[in-house]
């Protein structure tokens, strides 16, 4: 067995619910000290394990599987409805969607161009902020480098030329250049070209046959002999030399300057489209002279699903490389018949899993006996050597089914009773001493503990590891009542969805619910964090700041300390270094459970070694 104990003679309710649903029949790896008698508690697991099968039909058969349409969370197993399609987490950050084509039912950034909740508001060229669409990260969009935010104007014999965006949220600065022997155009947007008198012309140049000379920057020219500058370049007057990939003297509004082309143009045709599949260049440029790569969200790899199991599609980094995918199980439902995707809705048994039947077009497990069955019997008792515990008695009978099998089921009986005490052995503390929870997922299974978003499970990596992924989400074991208490696991990103520092990877402490825990974490940027519900943690004294490390790719051991109660003490290390020491006082909170923590779409993280320490 894994090595995931609990320094505990009880079990928490909440989390053997979670665990089990209706009738549990054992605390997979939550267990007692070894030596204590485990038949009593064998036996009160069996309870209402048959009136559980008489609900089939009811309300627990009509959850929908992710994919399918919802109105409410309640809807759906997971749990989680978004953008009405059930999600296998939660959706709810912007620019996020579970209905994205090729990804329903995976919380996915919105693709560029879009942005289906309206979560962008449109800010204006002017400001060079948000564009009113999604940027393929889970972010909105901001006007793109080289976007006009001030418009080119000309005054007296001077043209200061259009100030664009950076692609950073930034207006740039405006340059400048004398029009040399000509004013400025009737429209005051540019220099003249060519003169009808001597009006026309600067500094006591005279007009001689529509000329007052040398052509000033932003010209049409034919040879270099035209220009004041000595630049002729794709036929406009340019100021400087202008050559190199995405760079241009001919750019509407800075006719003249030698600048880099807008994102999105290529009017030299420099940038050849590599295609979508390798996401490298889309065919044009950046705004920051080089090629374009194909944006974040950009699929690089059709959906495809198998038997009951389903590929979203691959998509593009926004880096130039297709990202990787986690296979996610179709639960009750086969796939579609264009091998797309899961099914969420069945017209036959055969568009059904194994040990699954149609019914009302919905998948549900066989109806069977309606009256509930008997409860389960206790287990046997678990004293490392002592004796073995008696059998608990077999369970009640569960009550009929309020309408036959169709109908919620009536309560189950109750199970059976609780089996004698072992004799308990003098036996160890388990397979962790020192520890109140351990787990290297050596047998094969994540038993003890809870997924909460995502999709979790234990694959082999040259040995047994806990892979998150599949949108954001925790995985959380131990006790919701522990205070104190130090978090450490070995921790390895196969990808972050994206560079950027809302694509994060930690360990838990104190988790109390979805929005009130302690992590510390290492973000797509490469900085190591500690949070307290998202955030920088109130109220702090001492070092609680990202550090930019950048760790190297592969494994790292991240762990974290917490202890105080009004006043919560927070320490963190990698591979054993100290990297954070702070108080926080606001908001603490007082205890909770350990856990795995993967954030953003696209982010795969693998865990092992996960140990748990208390006072």
């Amino acid at each position: 067995m894994a090595r995931s104990v609990l320094r505990f003679s009880f079990v928490v309710i909440g989390f053997v619910l979670a665990l089990c649903g209706g009738g549990c029949g054992g605390g997979g790896e939550l267990r007692g000290e070894v030596g204590a008698g485990g038949g009593g508690a064998g036996g009160g697991a069996g309870s209402g394990g048959g009136g559980h099968a008489g609900r089939v039909g009811g309300q627990l058969a009509a959850l929908s599987e992710a994919g399918a349409d919802c109105t409410l969370p309640g809807d759906c197993k997971s749990g989680f409805c978004s953008a009405g399609v059930c999600c296998r987490s939660d959706c709810s950050g912007a620019c996020q969607s579970c209905a994205v084509d090729g990804s329903v039912g995976t919380c996915t950034n919105v693709p560029v161009g879009a942005d289906p909740r309206n979560d962008c508001p449109d800010d204006g060229v002017a400001s060079c902020g948000r564009n009113g669409f999604c940027d393929g990260t889970g972010a909105c969009a901001l006007y793109a480098a080289g976007a006009i935010c001030r418009a080119q104007s000309c005054a007296g014999s001077t043209v200061s030329h259009a100030a664009r965006c950076d692609g950073a949220g930034a207006c740039g600065s405006a340059a400048a250049d004398s029009c040399g022997a000509y004013m400025c155009n009737a429209a005051g947007d540019g220099c003249r070209g060519d003169c009808a008198s001597d009006a026309d012309c600067a500094g006591g140049a005279a007009c001689v046959n529509g000329s007052c000379g040398p052509r000033p920057p932003g010209a049409a020219c034919a040879a270099a002999a035209d220009c004041a500058s000595g630049f002729c370049v794709t036929g406009v007057c340019c100021a400087t030399v202008c050559g190199g990939t995405c760079r241009s003297c001919a750019i509407a509004g800075s006719e003249g300057q030698c600048i880099a082309v807008p994102a999105g143009a290529d009017p030299l045709n420099q940038c050849a489209d590599q295609g979508a599949a390798g996401c490298g260049q889309d065919g044009a440029c950046d705004g920051a002279g080089a090629c374009r790569r194909y944006a974040s969200g950009t699929v690089c790899g059709a959906a495809s699903c198998g038997g009951a199991t389903s590929m979203p599609a691959r998509t593009c980094n926004g880096g130039g490389s297709c990202l990787m995918v986690v296979p996610a199980a179709c639960g009750a439902y086969s796939c579609d018949t264009a091998g797309a995707a899961c099914r969420t809705a069945c017209a036959a048994d055969a568009d059904c899993t194994a040990g699954n039947v149609c019914k009302t077009g919905a998948c549900v497990p066989p109806p069977s006996d309606p009256d509930g069955g008997a409860g389960g019997g206790g287990a046997s008792g678990g004293g490392a050597s002592g004796g073995t515990g008696g059998a608990g008695a077999s369970g009640g009978t569960g009550g009929a089914a309020a309408s036959g099998g169709g109908g919620a089921g009536a309560r189950g009986g109750n199970g059976g009773g609780a089996g004698a005490s072992g004799d308990g052995g003098a036996g160890t503390t388990g397979a962790c001493p020192g520890y109140a929870f351990c787990d290297d997922f050596a047998d094969g299974d994540a038993a003890g503990w809870t997924p909460i978003g995502g999709t979790w499970s234990v694959i082999d990596d040259g040995g047994a590891v806990y892979r998150g992924a599949n949108g954001s989400g925790n995985a959380i074991a131990g006790s919701p009542a522990w205070t104190d208490q130090t978090v450490e696991a070995r921790v390895k990103v196969m990808q972050f969805g994206n560079d950027k520092p809302g694509f994060r990877a930690g360990v838990i402490a104190r988790y109390a619910n979805a929005t009130s825990f302690y992590v510390f974490l290492i973000d797509g940027a490469g900085s190591l964090r500690v949070l307290k519900d998202g955030d920088v943690p109130g109220g702090h004294s001492g070092a609680c700041g990202k550090i930019d490390a950048n760790p190297t790719p592969g494994w790292h051991t991240l762990k974290l300390a917490v202890s105080g109660s009004t006043s919560v003490r927070l320490q963190t290390f990698l591979d054993g270094a100290p990297v954070h020491d702070c108080t926080s006082t606001a908001g603490p909170i007082p205890a909770g459970a350990a856990g795995a923590y993967v954030y953003g779409a696209n982010t795969i993280v693998e865990f092992d070694d996960v140990r748990v320490s208390t006072p």
